[in-house]
């Protein structure tokens, strides 16, 4: 089995001086060799959904063999969220969040050739950006519905956990806990636990 995970800094693992993010943890836990699990962390920094749009498709292919079976893990709309100038204009966010979604259905209509999961956005230290990144993290469930792709919130229990709002150290991009913590809740997902079986068999 092949995975490859899709996103921005957060994907890739900035902060992280492991350089493991939470993708390569959810890839070490689980123990098994390259001609069994074969990972490709595709996470770049600063890339929005629009971004992410307009390269995955080529990037994916380019990875794909003829005798394995490709899976991906989007992680996406943070980026969206970050780079608005104010955040508190309604009339901007709507317009970002409508564009977002629009491109994360996408997104998922050209990766129906393969098994996807979509994972929400994790939170970050501003109040404000957090509340926007939680209408994202809303948002994100009806294309998923919809395209019949299993997904995943985090921000709840991150904003929850005094350990990850501490890990980040410039206010967005957690350090080895923070990932470790991201990639506990994927780790222990249902759909994630069942690719892991598959790909063990």
């Amino acid at each position: 089995m092949i995975v490859c995970f899709l996103g921005d800094s957060l994907t890739l693992g900035v902060g992280d001086p492991d350089t493991q993010g939470w993708p390569g943890r959810l890839v070490h836990w689980a123990g098994l060799p390259q001609d069994r699990l074969l990972a490709y962390n595709l996470g770049i920094r600063r890339n929005s959904t629009t971004a992410i749009l307009s390269r995955f498709h080529s990037e994916v292919a380019a990875r794909l063999l003829e005798d394995q079976e490709m899976r991906l893990v989007l992680c996406l709309g943070s980026v969206d969220v970050l780079v608005m100038e104010d955040a508190s204009d309604a009339t901007a966010v709507r317009s970002m969040l409508e564009k977002a979604l629009a491109n994360t259905r996408a997104i998922l209509e050209q990766a129906a050739p393969w098994r996807t999961l979509l994972v929400g956005p994790p939170p970050n230290s501003q109040d404000l950006f957090n509340t926007v990144l939680e209408r994202m993290d809303h948002g994100l469930a009806a294309p998923a519905k919809d395209m019949d792709t299993p997904f995943l919130s985090l921000i709840g229990d991150l904003k929850a956990s005094d350990l990850y709002l501490a890990d980040l150290a410039d206010g967005v991009h957690p350090g080895p806990s923070g990932y470790e913590l991201i990639a506990r809740l994927v780790h222990d997902w249902e759909p994630w636990r069942e690719w892991m079986e598959t790909a063990a068999q």
